[in-house]
């Protein structure tokens, strides 16, 4: 299963649940007598699960691996990070890496960074799935994040062209209908502005 930019289709799995892909996301599917595994190959999904008790709902994302103890969560597999947020119920996640495994609750979230082996925690996991309303709900991220995710739903290509730029940090709601009303939100928040040769946006 796979979406492209700006694309977000809806699929029904094979056991009643259902799975929602953000833009430029994809996944594969492996079920079994005993299991329910999904692969978040890239990008970003939103799962509602139904129970079954003698088969696990599980889906692997870059170094976690997510099993439903509940209904509703979303899985974003980053460039740098593996994002969790839970919408109702919980979730146990697994981690490759020599890692405790954490339980997480309902409007839970965990960031996840095995290349610095840095995990944090917090509230906000309803916030996360806002894609699926054509937002962004951002607090406290990074600016490589939110290009991460314009890149992932608008044509053409938006780039940080200074290093020194990319840890900035932005709060607050980008709506994605429009590439240039979210550029001009990103540039306005951090006082830096946008370049455009063709296709190419650079933020200075």
């Amino acid at each position: 299963m796979i979406s492209g930019k700006g694309e977000m289709p809806i699929f029904t799995l094979a056991d009643g649940s259902t799975l929602q892909l953000n833009a430029s996301s994809a996944v594969a599917e492996d079920y079994s007598p005993g299991r329910r595994t999904i692969r978040l190959l890239r990008g970003q999904a939103y799962f509602e699960v139904k129970p079954d008790s003698d088969r696990p709902f599980t889906v692997e994302a870059g170094d976690a691996r997510v099993t439903a103890l509940g209904t509703a969560f979303d899985v974003r597999l980053g460039g740098s990070e593996t994002d969790v947020s839970v919408t109702e119920h919980s979730v146990l996640v697994e981690f490759t890496h020599d890692r405790p495994a954490i339980r997480l609750e309902e409007g839970e979230q965990v960031a996840y960074r095995a290349s610095a082996g840095q995990l944090t925690k917090g509230a906000g996991g309803k916030l996360a799935a806002s894609w699926r309303n054509g937002r962004l709900v951002v607090e406290n991220r990074p600016l490589s994040f939110v290009i991460e995710e314009l890149n992932r739903r608008f044509s053409g290509r938006v780039l940080i062209g200074r290093p020194s730029l990319e840890a900035r940090r932005v709060t607050g709601v980008i709506h994605m209908s429009d590439k240039d009303a979210a550029l001009s939100f990103v540039a306005k928040a951090l006082g830096i502005r946008i370049v455009t040769i063709g296709p190419i946006s650079v933020l200075i």
